[in-house]
């Protein structure tokens, strides 16, 4: 890490700055310094990877914005699989949202036929 570097003071901050970073672009509002977004894009990355559930969409929002910086240094290769990690944490995300819809499904089934069975009892 370099002394004054914000990524590297960020390292033990919140993930929540971070991700203000990353959300408001602000390494594409210089121009040409794609090489830069991605070192620090990676960075980020590397933060939340250690910080957050591998299919937080906060992961998929830093993989999007890392093709974006591959993409617009014609570097199209690591920005194909910057995308597609991005769709993989989403994919991951709603394959777990299904399965907590599921046991949810499940459990109310299971108080409606409690319900049922109380009522005829009672």
């Amino acid at each position: 890490c370099r002394t004054g570097d914000i990524l590297c003071d960020l390292t033990h901050s919140s993930s929540f700055l971070l991700q203000s970073i990353i959300s408001h672009h602000l390494y594409f509002f210089f121009p040409e310094q794609y090489e830069e977004a991605v070192r620090d894009l990676n960075k980020c990355l590397e933060i939340q990877k250690s910080n957050l559930d591998p299919d937080n969409r906060l992961l998929a929002e830093t993989y999007y914005q890392l093709g974006l910086a591959h993409c617009f240094n014609k570097q199209f290769e690591p920005s194909t699989e910057s995308y597609k990690s991005a769709i993989k944490v989403i994919e991951d995300r709603v394959a777990n949202l299904d399965k907590v819809v599921d046991a949810s499904y499940e459990a109310c089934e299971e108080v409606v036929l409690q319900l049922k069975y109380c009522l005829k009892i009672c």
